[in-house]
């Protein structure tokens, strides 16, 4: 089967409907925005785990296999993907690792349909599914051992009740299992300016690690691996935009307004980081 379009599911719009405050998952142009900026070929959003600096292949992948070697994932093993996007990690990881089920929760139909039709181009439909729901509400309806592992990228701090989900996490995976989750986060609170940008194209004001430290802990996990990888996410990640906007302007060819979004986003995230106001985090908790 042929791998899907992403103007076949998604709504078309514009960044103007971002500064309105619209969902910004729900039209196609943040995500071949994101795609022409990172420089991805495969069907990633999140930023990357760049282990090799801006020659990093596949940085979105890369981040991918990070938390999968945390997990300490394994042939057969079920797991749990929360805000699954568009559907590419639960694929490489399924394919990495041989997992026998991976399960994406997502409130995004647009996403949900063409990761569905992702997974089908590539003839995993017996082992991977994609159901549009609330997964702080799907996750109370599993039972214990249902999964094995679990893992959220970049989108957690953008659930309703992150410590509800991460509970009803615990209470289903086995003694052993693990959560792993990636988020933005922000070691120093965030100016005024700082906090409306955060919020605009995240959906939340990061907070710091210790914060979600606490909300695994709070759960019932014990930290197994807490880390502040910004150096590995964020300061590659923009030395490559800075690098194809000089040497590749031609796939930077934005509309004006796209391209005034990117800049303020560029421009503020690189001054959030120098003033330790803006970073990432990676958090590893296990059921004792």
């Amino acid at each position: 089967m042929s791998t899907p379009q992403l103007q076949d599911f998604f709504i078309n719009g514009s960044m103007w409907q971002l500064f309105r405050g619209e969902n910004p998952y729900t039209f196609v142009e943040t995500y071949e925005l994101l795609r022409s900026v990172f420089g991805y070929q495969l069907y990633y959003v999140n930023y990357g785990y760049w282990k090799d600096g801006i020659k990093t292949e596949e940085p979105g992948r890369e981040l991918t296999y990070f938390i999968g070697d945390a997990l300490g994932l394994q042939p057969g093993d079920r797991v749990l993907e929360a805000g699954s996007g568009l559907g590419q990690a639960s694929i490489d990881s399924c394919t990495r690792y041989d997992l026998s089920k991976v399960l994406g929760l997502n409130l995004c139909a647009p996403q949900v349909n063409f990761a569905n039709a992702l997974t089908t181009s590539q003839g995993l439909r017996d082992k991977i599914e994609h159901r549009i729901c609330d997964a702080c509400a799907e996750v109370d309806t599993f039972a214990k051992g249902d999964f094995d592992h679990a893992f959220a990228q970049e989108c957690i701090g953008h659930f309703p009740d992150p410590l509800h989900y991460l509970k009803g996490v615990f209470n289903t995976l086995p003694s052993g299992g693990r959560m792993a989750i990636t988020i933005v986060s922000s070691p120093k609170p965030p100016s005024k300016s700082l906090a409306y940008v955060e919020n605009l194209f995240f959906g939340t004001v990061p907070k710091d690690g210790a914060h979600w430290e606490n909300l695994f802990t709070q759960a019932g996990f014990k930290i197994v691996e807490s880390k502040d990888i910004t150096d590995m996410v964020f300061v590659p990640m923009f030395a490559a935009i800075r690098d194809r906007l000089k040497n590749d302007p031609k796939s930077m060819d934005f509309p004006w307004m796209t391209n005034l979004g990117l800049k303020t986003l560029l421009n503020r995230t690189e001054k959030g980081i120098e003033t330790q106001t803006m970073g990432y985090h990676f958090i590893v908790g296990e059921v004792p």
